[in-house]
Parts: structure tokens; sequence; C-alpha cells
């Protein structure tokens, strides 16, 4: 699991091992406060592409802060 704060968000991204493919599976969950509730968005990426955990975890983190952007684009 990876977790990092970026814009005012918090991003975890974690990988999942599909045991029959051999490949992880990268998911991730974003976290704000918004007007004093808690919000999350989650999101799963390809599920065929990646060999190794930290490849999965890192494309997961990428996954939120290019979902983050496009939610809020910096003017």
């Amino acid at each position: 699991m990876k977790g990092i704060i970026y814009r005012s968000y918090h991003i975890v991204g974690v990988a999942h091992l599909n045991e029959k493919s051999g490949y992880w599976l990268p998911r991730v969950r974003v976290l704000w406060t918004d007007a004093g509730r808690e919000q999350k968005h989650e999101l799963d990426g390809p599920p065929n592409r990646f060999r190794t955990k930290d490849e999965a975890e890192d494309y997961a983190v990428m996954m939120g802060e290019n979902w983050i952007d496009k939610k809020n684009p910096v003017p």
C-alpha cells in the first residue's frame, strides 16, 4: 500500500494479486473533505498489465493524481 497527500487529497494506492493470471490489479482510493464531510472515490486500473506489486501501486497513485487533476484543473 502506498499513500500520499496530493493537492489536499489523500491518495491510497493498493494492489491485489490475481492468482489465476499472476498479474497485479491496481486500485486507488481518493479521500478528501468537502463542507466538513468525508468524501471518497475509488478506481480500478487495468487487470493484466503489472507483474509486480510496486508497479501496480505506483500506477494506482498516478491514477489518483490524474483523477484529481481532471476534477480540479489548475488555471
